[in-house]
């Protein structure tokens, strides 16, 4: 989905990120562009690894009172939902609320194939 307070990462901004929390490079990424709120890159390592960098809005960026601190809830759900047993969900891998690398929050999930639930959500009841 397209947004204009999503915010962007160069190449340069992306490799150095990389670099810094796994000491490798990047083979290829790409832009996902189904989030809602935060914006997503798939990313392929050096050695093949796979994983999505999110990272939030710009610290300046206004946002409703329901958006903010969209990207701690969802590392703390992911960090919890970790510790069930039989639950599918991504590891965070990484995240970083100092602003240092980029002007937003972000966090280094590993990568899960799958199709997005708004694109899905239409061939089931509601009971399912």
């Amino acid at each position: 989905m397209e947004s204009t307070y999503k915010t962007r990462l160069t190449s340069e901004q992306l490799n150095a990120i990389i670099e810094q929390h796994f000491s490798a490079s990047i083979q290829d990424y790409k832009e996902m562009v189904d989030g809602w709120a935060n914006h997503a890159y798939l990313i392929t390592l050096s050695d093949a690894q796979r994983v999505v960098l999110k990272i939030a809005p710009s610290a300046s960026t206004n946002l409703m009172r329901c958006e903010q601190d969209l990207m701690i809830a969802e590392v703390e759900v992911l960090r919890l939902i970790t510790e069930i047993q039989d639950v599918p969900v991504p590891q965070v891998l990484a995240y970083d609320d100092s602003l240092t690398m980029a002007s937003a929050r972000y966090f280094i999930m590993e990568y899960m194939s799958g199709t997005p639930y708004n694109q899905v959500k239409d061939q089931y009841s509601a009971e399912e």
